[in-house]
């Protein structure tokens, strides 16, 4: 099941989630000769740089509530439900973004992850919580 599940998982991450990273090369080769190809590029930087630095901090956040090897499919849907609320989340804020401004963007995307941190930590507490009422741990 958990071969399936991360398979799908897979499928989506690559070909049906919108690629957050094309506003911002829309915006940054708008008035030059590859502003044609801006969406291109920003394909091509998904795959080979962007997708990484999403998924290492995907990753890293889906560990905040699960434990590796306790339920591995539920790990994986938790991890594909995580990549699709960041890249949504970069979609959405750069949407609202006319101009590249570096500064403003990130400020955003930091502000967005330390909210997701917090109510993953806050999920963390109540799973442990929920578990020791029931089990005693």
């Amino acid at each position: 099941m958990y071969i399936l599940v991360s398979v799908i998982s897979e499928l989506l991450r690559t070909y049906i989630f919108p690629n957050p990273f094309t506003k911002l090369f829309e915006l940054y080769f708008s008035g030059s000769a590859l502003s044609s190809s801006a969406s291109m590029l920003a394909d091509i930087f998904n795959y080979l740089l962007g997708g990484i630095i999403l998924y290492g901090i995907c990753y890293n956040m889906v560990g905040i509530v699960y434990n590796k090897g306790e339920a591995p499919v539920l790990g994986s849907i938790l991890y594909g439900s995580i990549v699709l609320i960041n890249s949504k989340m970069l979609v959405y804020i750069l949407e609202g973004v006319n101009e590249l401004n570096l500064k403003l963007i990130l400020i955003k995307i930091i502000i967005g992850l330390a909210i997701e941190i917090i109510i993953l930590y806050n999920i963390r507490h109540a799973k442990k919580w929920i578990l020791s009422s029931l089990y005693g741990y």
